[in-house]
Order: C-alpha cells, then sequence, then structure tokens
C-alpha cells in the first residue's frame, strides 16, 4: 500500500504576497501531476495541513479546482493557516471531516490504520493538543490495539532546532509523548508545518515532518529568529506500507524538473558484484 503525504500548499489569492512571488497554486499543480504519474500509483493521499494561507473562501476555492485531478483519494487535515468552517463548507462531499469541531477522523485499510490529529488553535502560529483531542486519540488507540497505526497531524511533537519555527511549536507534545508510550503498535507520526523533512524519535516510535509542495523553511541551526524561506525544489513524501515485518518505509520524491533523472545500465562486472541482501 502507497500513502502519498503532502502539505503546506498555502495556496493563495492573485495579490497576495505568496501567490506573486512563488505561484503556490503552480507548484500544487505540479505535484499533483507527480502523484498522478508516480508508479506504483498512491492508494491514498493525506494532506498534513495549511493547505491555504490565510483561510479565505477563494483560497480554498482554487484549492479545490487544483487537487481535482487527482486520481487517488485525499484526506484533508487543518494547519495553523487553515479555517475548519471554510475547509467543511467548501470541501462538504469530504464526510469525514464532520459537521463541526474538530478535525479528527479514522482511515482503515488493510491491517494499517491513520489517524489524524487537529493540532489547529484559532488565531495562533503554534499548535494545541487539549484535553478532549488527546482523549479521543487514546479511546481510539484502545479500540485496536494490535492494528498497527499512522498518526498524522500539522504540527510536529519535538523541538526540530530550527528556532524560528520551534517558537510556533507544539503545546501538549508532551502530553502526546506520555500518551504514545503506553502503546507498540504506532508506526510513526507524520507532520507538516516545518516545510523540510525532519526525523526524530518520539515516544515508542519516531516523529518526521515533510518537505512543502511549494517553498521550504531555510536551513538555520544558529540561534536565530528570523524567518526565511528557501525555493528548494518541491517534494512529496510516499510512505510505503509492505505490513508484516517490514512495515512502513518513508521516501522523499521532489516534484519537477530540479533534478535530471539519468537512466544507467551497470556494465557485467557491476551486475555479478551486486546481491539481493537478507536484512532478517
Amino acid at each position: 500500500m502507497i500513502i502519498a503525504q503532502i502539505t503546506d500548499f498555502h495556496i493563495g489569492l492573485p495579490g497576495s504576497i505568496l501567490y506573486d512571488q512563488t505561484k503556490t497554486h503552480e507548484r500544487l499543480a505540479a505535484a499533483v501531476a507527480h502523484l498522478n504519474n508516480l508508479s506504483p500509483a498512491p492508494d491514498m493521499i493525506v494532506a498534513t495541513g495549511d493547505l491555504v494561507d490565510v483561510g479565505a473562501r477563494g483560497e480554498y476555492e482554487l484549492l479545490r479546482e487544483t487537487l481535482a485531478p487527482l486520481d487517488a483519494p485525499i484526506y484533508l487535515m487543518p494547519g495553523n493557516h487553515d479555517d475548519r468552517d471554510m475547509l467543511r463548507e467548501i470541501f462538504p462531499d469530504h464526510d469525514y471531516l464532520g459537521d463541526a469541531g474538530f478535525v479528527q477522523y479514522e482511515i482503515a485499510v488493510s491491517d494499517l490504520r491513520i489517524l489524524t490529529l487537529d493540532t489547529h488553535r484559532k488565531g495562533w502560529p503554534s499548535g494545541e493538543l487539549c484535553a478532549d483531542r488527546l482523549s479521543w486519540l487514546e479511546t481510539k488507540l484502545n479500540e485496536d490495539l494490535d492494528r498497527s497505526t499512522l498518526i498524522a497531524m500539522h504540527h510536529p511533537p519535538f523541538r526540530t532546532g530550527l528556532r524560528a519555527m520551534d517558537q510556533m511549536g507544539l503545546d501538549g507534545a508532551g502530553d502526546l509523548q506520555r500518551l504514545l508510550k503506553n502503546y507498540d503498535n504506532i508506526e510513526a507520526v507524520i507532520c507538516g508545518h516545518i516545510h523540510r523533512q525532519v526525523v526524530h524519535q518520539f515516544a515508542n516510535t519516531f516523529a518526521m515532518t515533510a518537505p512543502s509542495t511549494s517553498h521550504q523553511i531555510a536551513f538555520d541551526l544558529e540561534d536565530n529568529l528570523d524567518l526565511a524561506l528557501a525555493m528548494e525544489p518541491p517534494a512529496v513524501m510516499v510512505h510505503a506500507w509492505q505490513g508484516n515485518g517490514d512495515k512502513l518505509v518513508s521516501h522523499v520524491s521532489f516534484v519537477g524538473d530540479a533534478f535530471e533523472f539519468i537512466p544507467i545500465t551497470l556494465g557485467d562486472y557491476t551486475k555479478s558484484k551486486m546481491r539481493e541482501r537478507d536484512f532478517t
């Protein structure tokens, strides 16, 4: 099973800084084409927040139009730039979004399930996991202690070392960590928000962020609160669920023609030195 993750589209409108400078909708359209051309094709796509830039109706209408050509079903969740009510209004056919309250839901597929957490806190760039949201998660986890579980949300539950982004981190991350330490069936926690891939050990599993389909946050591990964007290649994550012993393997797949693909035919000598290895 192939689960694609896309995040942080920041779809804007004409006249906005992001629309005029980065053409976020064009970059998302390129990511949609990229996903449709993946082989094997994704079975589903999870979008981990910051779908639009200011939560305006026109942004969500442009978002819906841009996502329409996707071949695989897509599951949406809010980030700090989103508006839950407007998201539901423009995507009324996405029943999993619910009618009100937090956007938290379960996707059950084969021997894997995905649980989404809503970290949006209205009016704040930082995120929050309150007692109600964590209680929902605990209830869901206890419903099936044997099924492998992937948790998806916008804000990562760890410090990345990018100080400007860590300043808008996740309140309640420690509570989430304490909760997840009680379970041994959590495959990973996948997140957005950071506009870079960052991986961190977390509870009994690991947590990771995904690159943006638009622009990345500049790589800066200095003690610097200035936030800078970097026009590095847009990318998506591809999470391959293999089940059994191998389980989840995650890859970064770059979008566009920033890199040229050059097929290489290995010589007979090189081929003779290559063997399929047994990692068991």
